[in-house]
């Protein structure tokens, strides 16, 4: 996920022509990147496994990055649209692309528990459909570049609420990563327009 706003940031620059890849903004992403190198560790990077599909793995979570990267690039494109009408589309795609692949990997799946189901009813409402809503107008409003930093905040929140509900350890490099987190956040968008025209 760290790795969609270097991808966002010269696709943005040479797709959107208003949003130029100014040093400002070259410097603000690679501090917050800096900062999520501190706090995966830099071995952590370039650890090798010996895994057989390693490799593939690895690749496939850059394109999935860069997946990230053209489909905010995308929403930024799109004609005005009514925002729930562009996210139910989106989702209403992915689910239809997605479901043969289930059907086939899984097979017909049987009626879950009752916690299952609940658990399932929510990841759809909460963290997908009401996140796509939100995704959709931050990168209608404020542009997907800035949409993008909101990716190195994620490792942040992942251990926040590991140690919250996991009494997991506050890794010793987790503060000085958030402090380059956010310095990258202010740098990138200090002295920029919120509203980007096309």
């Amino acid at each position: 996920m760290a790795v969609v706003p270097l991808l966002v940031l010269p696709l943005s620059h040479f797709i959107l022509k208003s949003n130029e890849m100014v040093p400002r903004k070259i410097f603000g992403f690679i501090i917050g990147f800096i900062g999520i190198i501190v706090l995966i560790g830099p071995t952590q990077l370039i650890l090798n496994t010996g895994a057989s599909f390693e490799p593939i793995a690895r690749i496939a979570c850059i394109v999935a990055a860069l997946c990230y990267g053209l489909g905010s690039i995308n929403t930024r494109l799109c004609p005005p649209v009514s925002i729930m009408a562009y996210s139910t589309g989106g989702l209403i795609i992915g689910a239809i692309l997605l479901a043969p692949i289930a059907l086939f990997v899984e097979g017909i799946p049987q009626w879950p528990e009752t916690t299952a189901l609940l658990g399932t009813i929510y990841l759809g409402l909460f963290p997908t459909a009401l996140a796509t809503i939100l995704l959709v107008s931050v990168i209608n409003s404020a542009g997907p570049a800035f949409m993008s930093m909101v990716n190195y905040q994620v490792p942040l929140w992942a251990i926040a609420f590991g140690v919250f509900f996991l009494s997991e350890e506050v890794p010793a490099s987790f503060i000085a990563a958030l402090v380059l987190i956010m310095i990258g956040l202010a740098v990138s968008q200090s002295k920029s327009k919120q509203k980007i025209n096309l």
